[in-house]
């Protein structure tokens, strides 16, 4: 399976997810990180320790810090794979 499918199917799965559970503060707080992970997926930045990391994985791990653990997880788990691929 290559990556670009992997993340349409965890982007599906979460989407669907989101739309059958009931609308929350937890609700909003997903549509918006999940937002801003996309928006930040387009860029890059150096670190000096790990070098080159993706923006949206640093927007997954502080959506772990606002959701419960099997969110964030699937949040990192989208992010993850493109977290140190050049842009």
């Amino acid at each position: 399976m290559s990556v670009r499918r992997y993340v349409v199917f965890l982007s599906a799965l979460f989407l669907l997810s989101l739309l059958l559970s009931p609308w929350g503060a937890l609700s909003f707080d997903l549509l918006f990180f999940g937002l801003l992970t996309a928006f930040l997926a387009r860029f890059s930045v150096p670190l000096p320790l790990v070098g080159e990391v993706r923006l949206h994985y640093l927007g997954a791990l502080a959506l772990a810090y606002s959701a419960s653990p099997g969110w964030a997880g699937l949040f990192s788990a989208l992010a993850l794979p493109f977290a140190s691929r050049p842009p």
